[in-house]
């Protein structure tokens, strides 16, 4: 799935860190299969936040965003209706959203074909 983007599948795609401390949140696996059902999932190598699950969205247009301690089933429920219909974050997402620097730092971290 590397490399795709939407242009390329239809779907959208969506990068998902699967560094230890992500990976080891009892909600990773979920979130992660309920993107799968409408955007293309990207492991990640760790995007040293450290507060997982951490998840990039590239709305339409827009620049990636990262969101971290998506946890709850209304957390997910709001990344994914981003993921389906673009537009802005709500504002239960923007206070997910990862700061300037560190959000900087992720996005370095990603793996060049995801970058914008």
């Amino acid at each position: 799935m590397r490399g795709r983007d939407r242009a390329s599948t239809g779907q959208p795609v969506v990068a998902v860190c699967a560094g230890k401390d992500c990976r080891k949140q009892d909600e990773h696996d979920g979130l992660r299969r309920s993107l799968a059902e409408i955007a293309d999932v990207v492991d990640t190598p760790c995007l040293d936040v450290c507060k997982g699950p951490v998840v990039v969205v590239t709305p339409t247009a827009q620049q990636p965003q990262v969101f971290a301690k998506v946890r709850t089933k209304k957390e997910r429920r709001h990344v994914l209706r981003l993921v389906a219909e673009g537009g802005e974050p709500t504002p239960t997402l923007r206070e997910l959203a990862v700061s300037k620097k560190q959000r900087r730092a992720a996005l370095d971290r990603l793996p060049p074909e995801l970058r914008r």
